[in-house]
């Protein structure tokens, strides 16, 4: 997929979405060079807001082409699948509501405790296993 494909497939989507769902969103803007991270997580996508401006949707092509890399029809399935995503905390943010970031703040918490415990296990099964080996 080069970049010229990929800003078509993001426009054409974005252009087919019933307009009240894009009200007050100042669009779908990409990023070509950065490829953010969150929790080792590679991110596709994000809903950002910074007051005084419009909230937009950011894309980022080259965290699309780690992930998925030459698959233009996966691609094109996915562009669509994180739009709609971003469109959900959208109209969150125009409701007054955030239960999909705060579910998602939850999910990653849960997950970096449970890494936590399983690295401690980890841990004691090996100070165990060493133990009983060297005395």
């Amino acid at each position: 997929m080069n970049a010229e494909f990929f800003a078509l497939e993001v426009n054409s989507f974005w252009d087919n979405i019933d307009l009240e769902l894009k009200k007050n969103c100042d669009g779908v803007l990409i990023d070509w060079d950065l490829i953010p991270r969150k929790h080792n997580n590679i991110i596709l996508g994000q809903y950002i807001i910074k007051p005084p401006f419009k909230p937009k949707i950011v894309l980022y092509f080259k965290s699309f082409l780690k992930v998925y890399g030459n698959d233009d029809n996966f691609l094109i399935e996915k562009i669509s699948e994180v739009i709609r995503h971003e469109l959900v905390h959208h109209v969150e943010y125009l409701n007054g509501t955030n239960t999909m970031a705060k579910n998602e703040v939850s999910t990653h918490s849960h997950n970096n405790l449970k890494s936590v415990l399983i690295l401690i296990s980890v841990c004691i099964i090996l100070v165990t296993v060493l133990y009983y080996i060297f005395t």
